[in-house]
């Protein structure tokens, strides 16, 4: 089988072609051929060879138990195995799924909380502005800093709106 190695991209597309190679293995295991065992070794070898290691230390593992499984002595033997291998990988393909969705909960609630610190922060601000506003005199110098000070404190409360209002996705990380 001819397969474009170099467009697999991610876990879910490494761990979707071993699924499918494992599969194969079984289905060759079980026809008895040498010729089908010796294809499907062929690609797991290959697999091996290709998969990145940040993503298939495990999935590599898994690939070459099967590599071995397929020339266990009887048929039985073989499928037993390499069953065995399908449900390896299928355990560790829900492992790392939900340790994803684990990672991304994680990660909103950390967006949630920069979120919150910059209104806070935007909070404390404007309390401070308000403090130095109310500190001015009535003289000409002390109103155009009022009127300044005023400008500010709209662009602030405008701002303090925005960050609230975001979804929290949309905050930097």
């Amino acid at each position: 089988m001819t397969r474009n190695w170099d467009s697999i991209e991610g876990f879910e597309g490494w761990s979707g072609v071993l699924d499918e190679l494992v599969a194969r293995a079984r289905a060759a295991a079980q026809s008895g051929s040498l010729p089908a065992r010796l294809a499907v070794q062929a690609e797991l070898d290959e697999f091996i060879d290709r998969s990145p290691n940040s993503i298939a230390r495990k999935l590599d593992e898994t690939a070459r138990q099967t590599m071995r499984d397929l020339f266990l002595e009887t048929v039985e033997q073989r499928v037993a195995a390499i069953a065995d291998r399908s449900a390896d990988l299928r355990t560790y393909v829900k492992d790392v799924r939900s340790a994803a969705g684990g990672a991304a909960r994680d990660a909103a609630a950390i967006r949630l909380e920069r979120q919150t610190g910059a209104v806070d922060a935007i909070n404390a601000t404007i309390a401070s502005i308000k403090t130095l506003r109310d500190a001015l005199g009535r003289s000409a110098p002390d109103r155009q800093i009022a009127q300044a000070i005023g400008r500010t404190l709209a662009a602030l409360q405008e701002l303090r709106q925005s960050v609230e209002l975001a979804p929290a996705k949309s905050m930097p990380q």
